[in-house]
């Protein structure tokens, strides 16, 4: 995007959602014609801030649920269901169990459609891989505790679960330990996260930023971004499949299935669905 707009981007991290709104107005005033919020949970910061601020854009990535009819916002919404459902697809097809387990932190839309995704995908599973999956998730409420993380995680493996994966941000490392110290199975998410762990990673079902981005900066500086929220999903390959640290013909098989079965429009995954603790 930065490299479209021949500009140098300014990050700021660890912006709480109670922080946003000072810190959006902040940005504003100092004159940025663009300010990318990075998660479903600032939308009701930028929702209140941007009739304030009308030749500003407010682009959130991860998910919005409306843009309230501002000239001035627009969302570029990953189809969290879809990573959820694809995750989980993964994790039956490599489970000896057939019993998968999720850590999610906290009721977000971006979090409870992601667990929705997953559940619906337990509840499709036999028509997809042809045999029942059970799947299971605590909620730790904290996107940092990684102790947290790692506490439901052990619940979860004594639950039987052998395979796991989460939606908990930074947390998700303590879930990650327990899966090496148990000698379980996890799938990555987000990123890349085979390096984390390599004889635990199975794969990862990652967010393709770059396409999210250069779309921005495309559409920026032609003049065609709208108020709207553009779609990130598995068939724009907005949501993809990173490299396989471990590979397995039966996961193969589930991604390829999922996959085309997504494209042929013979799996529908419900995009509202949400699962909440």
């Amino acid at each position: 995007m930065a490299a479209i707009l021949d500009t140098e981007p300014d990050v700021l991290e660890h912006i709480s959602y109670d922080q946003a709104p000072q810190t959006l107005r902040q940005l504003a005033e100092d004159g940025y014609d663009i300010i990318v919020p990075h998660s479903s949970g600032y939308e009701a910061a930028v929702l209140e801030v941007a009739p304030e601020y009308p030749g500003t854009w407010f682009i959130i990535y991860s998910d919005l649920s409306t843009t309230n009819d501002l000239p001035n916002v627009a969302g570029w919404a990953v189809h969290w269901n879809q990573v959820g459902y694809m995750a989980a697809a993964i994790g039956c097809a490599a489970s000896d169990a057939k019993s998968i387990g999720m850590i999610v932190s906290a009721p977000i839309p971006a979090m409870t459609r992601w667990t929705g995704g997953s559940y619906q995908f337990s509840e499709d599973s036999s028509d997809v891989l042809g045999y029942p999956c059970e799947f299971n998730d605590v909620w730790t409420g904290d996107f940092l505790d990684a102790a947290k993380a790692k506490q439901a995680a052990q619940a979860l493996i004594d639950g039987g679960a052998d395979v796991l994966f989460d939606a908990a941000d930074a947390a998700g490392a303590g879930a990650v330990e327990a899966a090496v110290q148990n000698d379980v199975k996890y799938v990555g998410g987000v990123s890349d996260q085979c390096q984390q762990a390599p004889g635990i990673i199975i794969t990862s079902v990652i967010m393709n930023f770059d396409v999210a981005y250069e779309q921005m900066g495309e559409f920026y500086k032609d003049g065609s971004l709208e108020p709207a929220i553009y779609s990130m999903n598995v068939v724009n390959t907005g949501i993809d499949i990173a490299s396989k640290c471990n590979p397995d013909p039966d996961v193969d098989a589930a991604i390829d299935a999922v996959i085309s079965g997504v494209e042929a429009g013979d799996i529908v995954v419900d995009p509202t669905r949400e699962k909440t603790p």
